[in-house]
């Protein structure tokens, strides 16, 4: 509503530690899933001793563990690839401080991160991930694909000037 997430950005890096590039919100199922665990091992541990505990434990439906976090957004293809380049020549850690020291608005961290992610709408993801383009080359130098590598640093007419 307020323009704190774009559209088109990873809704999983919402939910990663902001040290670690996400948005850093508190996921309300995982902090359930990690009450219910706490609760199930505190009563495992006390029933031996307590009468109640011992029959509430002995009542208890078996419930089968819930399956880690699959796919993370560094895994995707497309939201991950900025993180991967960076990953084995860049400290993590260092790269997104900005995320937590830099005190941007919403809406400009959202972009930011939705250029990370490429889920911006350049001439390369409209043709080859939306297919509604046939020519994904630079409007500016049409030289190479279009993308928000090739646009911030690659652009040899906004290389000069821009």
């Amino acid at each position: 509503m307020h323009g704190g997430f774009h559209p088109k950005s990873s809704d999983l890096r919402l939910y990663t530690k902001r040290r670690e590039g996400g948005r850093g919100l508190v996921s309300v199922r995982t902090t359930v899933q990690e009450e219910t665990t706490s609760l199930r091992e505190y009563i495992k541990k006390l029933a031996p001793t307590d009468l109640l505990l011992s029959e509430c434990l002995r009542q208890q439906k078996p419930t089968k563990e819930e399956e880690p976090e699959g796919l993370s957004w560094k895994d995707k293809p497309m939201h991950g690839m900025y993180h991967r380049q960076i990953e084995e020549v860049a400290d993590i850690e260092k790269t997104y401080q900005w995320v937590t020291k830099a005190g941007l608005k919403d809406s400009t961290e959202a972009l930011l991160m939705a250029a990370q992610e490429q889920a911006l709408s350049t001439r390369a993801i409209e043709a080859r991930v939306y297919h509604t383009r046939q020519d994904p080359r630079c409007r500016l130098c049409g030289d190479a694909p279009e993308t928000v590598q090739h646009i911030t640093a690659g652009c040899k007419m906004l290389a000069g000037k821009a």
